[in-house]
C-alpha cells in the first residue's frame, strides 16, 4: 500500500510494479479519515498488515522569522499529525500479528536541530518522541519500532522552500536508495532484536 499526495508521483515511482502487488492511494495523511481508509483498503487487498513505514514529510530551510504561518502549520500537520494518524490507523492491525514493524523516516534534525530548520526540526523531535513512547507501550505486543534518521539527502524534498535537488552542492549527499537500504536492514533483523535509532550520514556531512 503506497501513498503520496500526488497521484502522478505515485504512477511515476511505482508504475512498473504489477497491479496485484500494489495499492496506490493519493491523499493527505494529516487527515485521519484518509489514513483509516488507506489502511483498511490495504488490509482488504492483501489480507493483513505487518509493516508500516512512515515517510511523508514537509520541510523548510531558511530563517525561523521568515517562515509563514501557513507553511509552519503544514509542516506540523504533515510531519506530526500525519505520523500520529497513520500509526493510530495501523496499530489495531499490526497488533494482530505475532510480530510487526513500524519504521519512522525521521532526520538527524530530530536529535540536534540546526540553524535555518527550526520548525522542521521541532516536528522531527516530536516524531522521535512518538516513536520512543510507542516502543515502550507496544513492544510487549510484538510491535518493533525503529527510527531511521538520515542526514543530508539528495531528493526533491523541500524544493522551493530552501533546497534545490539540482544544486551541485548536493552531489555528495545521501541518495534515496541508501536510505531505503537502511530500512531494509532494520526490517531484516531477527525478530528478537531491534534497531531503535539508526543515524545515517554522508561522509561529507559533519556529525
Amino acid at each position: 500500500g503506497l501513498n503520496s499526495r500526488s497521484e502522478p508521483n505515485l504512477l511515476t515511482a511505482f508504475g512498473a510494479i504489477k497491479p496485484e502487488l500494489k495499492l496506490l492511494s493519493a491523499g493527505d495523511i494529516s487527515n485521519f479519515d484518509f489514513c483509516s481508509n488507506l489502511v483498511k483498503s490495504t488490509v482488504a487487498k492483501f489480507g493483513g498488515l505487518n509493516t508500516l513505514i512512515v515517510s511523508a514529510g514537509v520541510g523548510y530551510f531558511g530563517s525561523f522569522m521568515d517562515i509563514s504561518e501557513d507553511l509552519s502549520h503544514e509542516i506540523v500537520q504533515t510531519n506530526v499529525m500525519g505520523s500520529i494518524n497513520l500509526v493510530k490507523a495501523a496499530l489495531p492491525h499490526l497488533t494482530q500479528n505475532d510480530y510487526s514493524d513500524v519504521v519512522f523516516i525521521s532526520s538527524t534534525a530530530g536529535s540536534r536541530g540546526g540553524a535555518n530548520e527550526a520548525v522542521y526540526a521541532a516536528t522531527k523531535h516530536a516524531q522521535n518522541g512518538l516513536a520512543g513512547s510507542l516502543d515502550r507501550e507496544y513492544r510487549k505486543l510484538g510491535v518493533r519500532v525503529t527510527v531511521i534518521a538520515p542526514g543530508a539527502t539528495r531528493t526533491n524534498f523541500a524544493s522551493g522552500t530552501g533546497r534545490d535537488a539540482n544544486d551541485d552542492s548536493q552531489r555528495d549527499y545521501l541518495n534515496s536508495t541508501q536510505v531505503a537500504d537502511a530500512v531494509v536492514f532494520a526490517l531484516s533483523l531477527p525478530k528478537d532484536s531491534r534497531v531503535q535509532y539508526l543515524s545515517l550520514l554522508p561522509m561529507s556531512q559533519q556529525s
